[in-house]
């Protein structure tokens, strides 16, 4: 039994037998290549409110402390979503997938570490693979997914894979 997964960005779909494909969402791509007041203007005015706010948590970017949030709430974060068993991660993936050099990391809150997001990227694309957070700590998703779009600009990544909702159209997709 196998399971392959293919970046939509950089998979030729026609390669495969239709009758083997299988699409499970819609997936939400930026493309960074795009000029940041485009990218801003692109925003939905929910989005744009919620960065502007100047009073927000700091940004956190102590690698250390963000993956030991990162296997401390994973599995409480994600069965309280009822994300259902792709995401049953044991504590050592998180670590490892937090590790990574081409892993990026970030958090926020109000003194205690309340939400990280967590992006994987190479020269071709990048992904956001995931953000955990604390009852209350989702106020920081949108400051932390636009910190990730600002830096894999700087890193000259060209896209954005967000990802899509757990089901189609739901809260999460319509964040994305």
């Amino acid at each position: 039994c196998g399971y392959v997964a293919l970046n939509p960005l950089l998979a030729d779909a026609s390669a495969f037998d239709p009758a083997e494909l299988a699409v499970h969402n819609r997936l939400y791509v930026l493309d960074l290549s795009a000029a940041p007041e485009l990218l801003w203007a692109r925003l939905s005015q929910n989005r744009r409110r919620q960065l502007r706010n100047r009073e927000a948590a700091a940004l956190e970017h102590d690698r250390r402390r963000l993956a030991r949030f990162l296997a401390d709430n994973y599995a409480d974060f994600f069965a309280s979503r009822g994300a259902g068993p792709a995401t049953d991660f044991r504590p050592e993936t998180v670590d490892a997938i937090a590790e990574l050099d081409d892993v990026l990391l970030v958090g926020a809150g109000d003194g205690e570490l309340e939400s990280v997001a967590a992006f994987g990227y190479t020269a071709h694309a990048g992904d956001y693979l995931l953000a955990v957070s604390r009852p209350g700590g989702e106020r920081h998703s949108a400051r932390l997914v636009w910190w990730g779009v600002e830096r894999l600009r700087e890193l000259g990544v060209p896209y954005l894979n967000l990802g899509g909702g757990i089901r189609e159209g739901d809260d999460v997709a319509e964040f994305k």
